[in-house]
């Protein structure tokens, strides 16, 4: 009988346990973007902070318009989507929120370029624009963007001269 109930009571435990940390910490998703809120809680940078003028409000918009895009996109998007998050979530430790905010948005270049994006094309391209176009006046998202589309052009120039 000392198995039995050893048994249910690691049964028991385990189960505890997973109920607990899938409730207190949803972690990266290519998903969705409850991560944002974690990081948020963790830094507390507030209204005028990265996660809450960007990373969030992007990642939803991106999530609700995805019946614009087309397979490949959503793939594609999924893929970045989960790498902004798990860079954030690995290289974020002991930042300050202006630090948070530069690493957020130079993350990505990287993202984007190691998972696709320079291969979308025509309207996925025109709807990732688009729905950034509250962006348009800021100097840091349109650096960034410079640099992704300089990598991309030399990527479709190889693709183009194969």
């Amino acid at each position: 009988m000392q198995k039995s109930n050893f048994g249910k009571s690691l049964f028991l435990f385990l189960g505890i346990m997973l109920f607990l940390t899938s409730t207190a910490f949803a972690g990266v998703s290519a998903d969705s973007c409850d991560y944002y809120s974690e990081i948020e809680a963790k830094f507390k940078c507030g209204p005028d902070g990265y996660v809450q003028t960007f990373a969030n409000p992007y990642c939803h918009a991106y999530l609700k318009n995805s019946n614009r895009f087309s397979s490949k996109a959503k793939i594609i998007l999924r893929d970045i989507r989960y790498c902004l998050q798990k860079v954030l979530n690995d290289h974020s430790n002991g930042m300050t929120c202006q630090e948070l905010q530069k690493y957020g948005i130079a993350s990505h270049e990287t993202c984007y370029v190691a998972n696709g994006y320079c291969d979308l094309q025509g309207t996925d391209l025109l709807n990732v624009y688009w729905i950034a176009r509250y962006e348009a006046f800021n100097p840091e998202i349109w650096d960034m963007l410079a640099r992704v589309e300089y990598q991309c052009s030399s990527l479709r120039r190889d693709w183009f001269t194969r």
